[in-house]
């Protein structure tokens, strides 16, 4: 019985040496996974925001054609050419009001702060930052206007960002224009810039 016992203490060291070894096995596997983790949650930051944008469109409940997208760019960059060419009635003409669910004329309000920024963009050329579509009352055309040309050290803004959207009303696209003053519900688009 001596014998026996007298390998007990060997049998636990074994023991406890594979355990040690098991253990840093373990550490060593959660390590390379975690950094693997890391690593991939880092790749994610280095997307592009059109990436990024395009991912959470995916789910989207509206149905686009390449026609719709087509036809929207048309409508934006018609309305940036009148604005350009110093055609204020005409832009003017092309925006409607989305009101509750039926698409109205520009309430006097609205129509006024939007006659007098197209005044003061009027003559300068515009840009398309970004056309987000969700749903057919909630889609956005971000545009910009540089107001004036800056030289190197000038920090004074020279840019103007604006909102339209577009909304698909019986296969028609119009463009629409949004004001906090008279929506009841916040747009459902998430704003990324």
């Amino acid at each position: 019985m001596r014998g026996v016992n007298s390998l007990a203490p060997l049998f636990k060291l074994k023991h406890n040496r594979i355990m040690k070894k098991n253990s840093l096995l373990a550490i060593l596997l959660i390590s390379v996974f975690a950094v693997g983790m890391l690593s991939g949650c880092k790749d994610n930051k280095k997307r592009s925001l059109k990436e990024m944008r395009e991912d959470f469109l995916r789910p989207a409940e509206m149905t686009l054609q390449k026609a719709d997208t087509d036809e929207v760019t048309s409508l934006v960059k018609l309305f940036l050419q009148h604005v350009e060419q110093k055609n204020i009635d005409q832009a003017m003409a092309m925006l409607y009001f989305l009101d509750k669910d039926s698409i109205t004329s520009l309430p006097p309000k609205v129509e006024k702060k939007e006659r007098f920024a197209l005044n003061l963009c009027s003559g300068k050329p515009s840009t398309i930052d970004y056309m987000l579509f969700l749903k057919e009352t909630d889609s956005e055309v971000k545009y910009s206007t540089i107001l004036f040309d800056k030289k190197p050290g000038d920090n004074r803004p020279n840019k103007m960002s604006f909102i339209i959207k577009p909304v698909r009303r019986d296969g028609k696209w119009y463009l629409t224009l949004a004001d906090t003053e008279h929506q009841e519900k916040e747009s459902e688009v998430e704003k990324f810039n």
